[in-house]
């Protein structure tokens, strides 16, 4: 099984070397507590050398979001405005792929259960209509894809995060598969 992190129109694919960014308003910019990102861009480890930006989804409040086109409902989020586009694709001998269970988690550090330090990050998977707090387990429950002959699935996510301390944090998103 093959995961592949890129933007919608796959114009900026996450490699292990790089990371996603959340900056205020221009690229390097601190968030203020309480506000949410104004741009999401991948980043190499130490969240500089920029190296693509991908949609910015900009959380509002439980059931609306801003893409850039003022404050939509978040059912109006086109596929193209989703942050990420999660792609799970059959490898190898596998001739098709069955998704029974699957789930993205922001959590601090290697410790998946444990929540983000010092910030809120908020998802949702394209066509729900309400933003998930992803804190430690309580992550982003994604549909399942049972269907049979799949070799590829797609799964479209948008995340937002506000800090709630001034310090700099990060975050670690982990993706969970049940397949069978």
């Amino acid at each position: 099984m093959y995961v592949q992190y890129s933007s919608p129109d796959e114009s900026v694919v996450l490699k292990a070397t790089n990371h996603i960014g959340f900056f205020g308003s221009t690229l390097g910019q601190s968030i203020d507590v309480g506000s949410y990102q104004g741009i999401t861009a991948q980043v190499g480890i130490a969240g500089t050398a920029y190296s693509g930006s991908f949609p910015n989804v900009k959380y509002v409040d439980s059931t609306h979001c801003d893409f850039g086109t003022g404050t939509q409902l978040l059912t109006q989020v086109p596929f193209e405005s989703c942050t990420l586009r999660l792609r799970i694709q059959a490898s190898g001998s596998l001739t098709s792929l069955r998704i029974s269970g699957a789930k993205l988690l922001a959590h601090s550090g290697s410790v998946h259960s444990a929540t983000p330090v010092n910030m809120n990050v908020y998802g949702f998977e394209k066509g729900n209509s309400t933003w998930t707090l992803m804190s430690g387990a309580t992550g982003l429950v994604l549909t399942p894809h049972t269907s049979s002959g799949s070799y590829v699935h797609d799964y479209y996510v948008c995340l937002s995060m506000t800090p709630t301390a001034r310090v700099k944090g990060s975050v670690s998103l982990s993706l969970y598969l049940e397949s069978y």
